[in-house]
């Protein structure tokens, strides 16, 4: 796969730039290291777009958590029937990332780590009137690709 000039500065920045661009959490991240797998941006921001808000705003893992999967996929997932290995391969990345996000956040489940339920409009006005989009979003975020480059 393809790799970048990019440096883990410039993740950090284009993952933010996207979610204060109006992008979900998901795409935010997936896309910030679209350059990285040969993704072109559109299709990046296209494929993770479902997912942000804990699935969509109906209390699913947090947003970010499903685009560093997606990522960690990109980067050590199983693609051939001649990898036996890979599936585990994977998972074992999952896991690991699983475990160093809750280490600093206590969980993965996005109502859980804004304090508001999304999948109801008053938790969903709550959380835009408390500004967590902008304050805990962008910090959940930012740990986020933070974790991924150590990884990948």
């Amino acid at each position: 796969m393809k790799r970048t000039n990019l440096n883990r500065t410039d993740h950090r920045e284009r993952a933010i730039n996207y979610f204060r661009d109006g992008f979900s959490c998901s795409q935010a991240v997936f896309a910030a290291f679209h350059d990285d797998f040969g993704l072109d941006e559109k299709t990046a921001l296209k494929v993770s777009g479902a997912l942000g808000g804990g699935y969509g705003h109906t209390n699913g893992p947090c947003g970010v958590v499903s685009g560093a999967l997606m990522i960690i996929g990109l980067k050590y997932g199983k693609a051939t029937t001649e990898d036996p290995d890979g599936k585990e391969r994977t998972y074992t990345k999952v896991r690991e990332f699983k475990e160093k996000f809750e280490d600093r956040f206590g969980t993965i489940q996005c109502t859980e780590l804004i304090g508001y339920d999304l999948s109801t409009p008053n938790g969903l006005k709550g959380a835009k009137e408390a500004n967590m989009f902008r304050t805990k979003c962008e910090e959940i975020i930012i740990v986020t690709v933070k974790i991924l480059e150590e990884m990948i």
